[in-house]
């Protein structure tokens, strides 16, 4: 079970695409603790805690207490597994070296090389943030060389997609993970141009894997993995409110972080728990699949079971925006191509990837399903 705590909706960038309220709102160290007491009481052994904004860096402090304070409630059977999401800009040294040494593992959010960057990822004063962001680059590969990058293309950056990823894979990163952003307004021009950028990405895709390069990239990754392991991928589809809770700042609960501060979806607090007759009514509801989805051929390889996803596009948690049909139409045939020429040359790195459990990236598809519930952070 993952605990996404939202530390702060207040942040230091002003993203154009961000659909997110901005309020000086903080969580309480109460709130918190208490948060944590609720995620340790369940009888699971695995549980994570994500800390989440806003910029969550802006309450570095606040994360110090929580992860002691979780190490030191937590029962000999139970692990704990902290993630931070952040644009990056207030990470130094010392935060650094903490987050190695508590093994709290850190996204980052960019979105490609400086001119796709600095198009939509600005500061509060409109510049952009890539000069800033590139001298801890270095220092976060230092810590963990598998970090995801989290990227989101919007209909203003999708001509640089293959190059923003390109880009960010020069930097040394090799887990990168692609949100579409399913509530900008797509024209037919642009997912012309985004199914062109899925070929070239092939192309660069087919390449690092021919090399025998660690190289991850959601897109490809997940769709492959939806036809290899099919039964797999069925059985792990948007489990609303069940696999995932975000905790608002002020210890309201919700099922997952684009519900936060919609009060029909609230499914408890943190003082009194998970009212679960509202939980299971909210994931019955997220369930009935809309008439066109239910014939459609690829149902069970797309993500219009994403309820987030939904809720951040169209706000109907069960209805699917057309720009997610069209963006998976177009995704599915190229990935399937990728993977039937990877499979026909019997590539050694694609073989290792997809048909063995033990590769150390293949558990990382997980980060990629998570990201695109999120959606843009």
């Amino acid at each position: 079970m993952q605990y996404t705590l939202h530390l702060t909706n207040a942040c230091n960038l002003s993203c154009d695409y961000c659909g997110q309220k901005k309020s000086h709102e903080f969580m309480g160290k109460r709130t918190a603790f208490q948060a944590i007491d609720l995620a340790l009481c369940s009888a699971e052994t695995s549980i994570g805690i994500g800390f989440y904004g806003g910029e969550p860096l802006l309450c570095k402090n606040l994360i110090y207490e929580i992860v002691r304070y979780a190490k030191g409630k937590k029962n000999n059977g139970q692990n704990i597994f902290f993630k931070l999401t952040t644009n990056g800009l207030l990470l130094d040294d010392e935060f650094l070296r903490y987050a190695k040494r508590e093994s709290i593992l850190i996204s980052l959010s960019l979105d490609g090389n400086k001119q796709t960057h600095d198009t939509n990822r600005k500061d509060c004063a409109g510049r952009g943030t890539y000069d800033n962001l590139l001298p801890v680059i270095p220092k976060l590969l230092a810590q963990n060389r598998y970090i995801a990058v989290m990227m989101t293309v919007a209909p203003n950056t999708v001509s640089y997609f293959c190059d923003s990823v390109k880009s960010i894979y020069s930097l040394g990163f090799m887990n990168i993970i692609c949100a579409i952003d399913y509530s900008a307004e797509w024209n037919e021009n642009h997912l012309a141009e985004l199914k062109k950028q899925y070929k070239k990405m092939a192309e660069f895709y087919c390449e690092s894997m021919a090399a025998e390069k660690k190289f991850f990239l959601s897109p490809f990754e997940s769709k492959i993995n939806s036809h290899i392991h099919h039964k797999e991928y069925c059985g792990e589809r948007c489990k609303l409110g069940f696999e995932q809770i975000s905790v608002a700042a002020d210890g309201t609960l919700y099922p997952c972080v684009q519900f936060v501060g919609d009060s029909d979806y609230q499914i408890g607090n943190v003082a009194n728990g998970i009212d679960q007759e509202k939980r299971k009514r909210i994931y019955d509801l997220s369930r009935k699949e809309q008439p066109e989805c239910k014939k459609c051929s690829v149902k069970d390889r797309c993500l219009h079971t994403c309820s987030c996803i939904n809720k951040y596009s169209t706000g109907i948690l069960n209805e699917p925006s057309p720009v997610l049909c069209a963006h998976e139409r177009i995704l599915i045939p190229i990935a399937d191509n990728i993977a039937a020429r990877l499979y026909k040359k019997r590539n050694g790195m694609f073989i290792h990837k997809h048909y063995n459990e033990f590769y150390p990236l293949v558990s990382l598809v997980e980060d990629s399903e998570n990201f695109n519930k999120i959606g843009v952070n």
